[in-house]
């Protein structure tokens, strides 16, 4: 499940039109060895605009398309070139990415 600050972050990172070029090549990249439904960015980020916590079982896509916005945006975030204007510390948005990296990293982790 991501909480309020994951939803924050990933809202934030998507905000920025960033990343459809990162899905695209996610895609390729799974799409070698699983057979996946479409996905489209839109899908993947809109999800985040009015949304304060969001449970889902991730796919591989999600999976792997999540925990490589969250350390784009972490490497990001330690060399100054995120602005933080929601309210939270980095020290959260940091923490957050973190926790993106790991429930994607370990799903089942998530009970």
């Amino acid at each position: 499940m991501f909480e309020e600050v994951e939803c924050c972050v990933l809202r934030h990172a998507f905000s920025k039109g960033a990343y459809a070029d990162l899905l695209d090549a996610v895609i390729e990249e799974v799409a070698k060895t699983e057979i996946i439904p479409p996905h489209d960015l839109s899908i993947l980020a809109e999800i985040f605009i009015n949304t304060l916590r969001l449970g889902f079982i991730p796919g591989i896509v999600h999976r792997v398309f999540y925990s490589k916005v969250a350390y784009a945006e972490k490497e990001a975030i330690g060399t100054g070139n995120v602005l933080i204007s929601c309210g939270h510390t980095k020290e959260e948005h940091i923490k957050a990415l973190d926790r993106i990296i790991w429930l994607m990293a370990c799903p089942q982790g998530q009970n």
